[in-house]
């Protein structure tokens, strides 16, 4: 039976041999999808060589929107309904200064000063360079979210986080 969360990968070497098999951890890989074939495009380091695999795209492998604890970010949506078409927005803007293959994660943030003040919190996330990520993050709140007026609302916030 398979694992879900692992990717079987042949690579064809140029050994005689025939090609290589390896069991990957799905959270390892860095994954990249190609919009006009819909496949993902994935890069591995394996100790001393770098090996690219291309791959059909598995339905559980990318979500644009990670929820955590999805009632609770519904009900603050149907609260705050100005701001049920930020999330598309900041998927576009997401796709065009991170890349389409960084989920957002979604949830509802409660503040330890002022009790019941809530905000919805949109993390980006990022898997590359700390320094690449906060770079990306400031083009993308100088150019898009610093202007939009759900920033000024106090009732979204959007960061990144690196991995």
């Amino acid at each position: 039976m398979a694992d879900s969360n692992f990717a079987s990968l042949s690579i064809s070497g140029r050994e005689s041999h025939g090609p290589r098999v390896y069991m990957v951890p799905m959270d390892t890989l860095d994954l990249a999808k190609d919009s006009e074939t819909g496949h993902y495009s994935c890069v591995k380091v394996f100790t001393s060589e770098s090996i690219v695999v291309n791959f059909p795209a598995p339905t559980d492998v990318f979500e644009p929107f990670v929820f955590v604890d999805k009632p609770t970010v519904d009900a603050f949506l149907a609260r705050h309904s100005v701001l049920t078409p930020v999330l598309p927005e900041l998927r576009t803007k997401v796709d065009e200064f991170f890349s389409p293959q960084n989920p957002i994660k979604v949830s509802v943030f409660e503040s330890r000063e002022d009790e019941g003040d809530r905000s919805l919190y949109a993390l980006i996330q990022f898997f590359g360079p700390p320094r690449e990520g906060i770079d990306k993050m400031t083009r993308l709140e100088s150019a898009w979210w610093f202007r939009h007026p759900a920033s000024d609302s106090g009732l979204m916030v959007v960061d990144v986080e690196t991995r």
